[in-house]
């Protein structure tokens, strides 16, 4: 029953994860704050925000198998970068910004 969480949690150990899985975060907050500014609907945010790192993870991947040196494609890093997204949409939505109409 455990074998995938013990699969899984040796990837945190590798350099890449660990940069793949700080970029999801990045990505992901500041997603968040540019479409909360914007559009001031949470839900709408929070969509954006989960959407954004997984695509752009996506993307490097294609990147990465399309460059004949690596020829590489892997769902770890993919999943790393979700990763970073999924810690940080749980902050956004329990300590999240306010509503601008709410300070005024």
């Amino acid at each position: 029953m455990l074998l995938p969480t013990l699969c899984y949690s040796q990837i945190w150990k590798e350099h890449d994860k660990q940069a793949h899985f700080f970029a999801g975060a990045v990505i992901s907050e500041s997603t968040y704050i540019f479409v909360y500014n914007r559009t001031e609907n949470k839900k709408t945010a929070t969509i954006w925000a989960i959407a954004a790192p997984v695509v752009v993870g996506i993307l490097k991947e294609c990147v990465d198998y399309a460059n004949p040196n690596k020829r590489l494609f892997d769902n770890r890093d993919i999943f790393a970068t979700s990763c970073g997204a999924g810690i940080v949409i749980p902050l956004n939505i329990e300590f999240g910004l306010k509503n601008k109409r709410q300070n005024k």
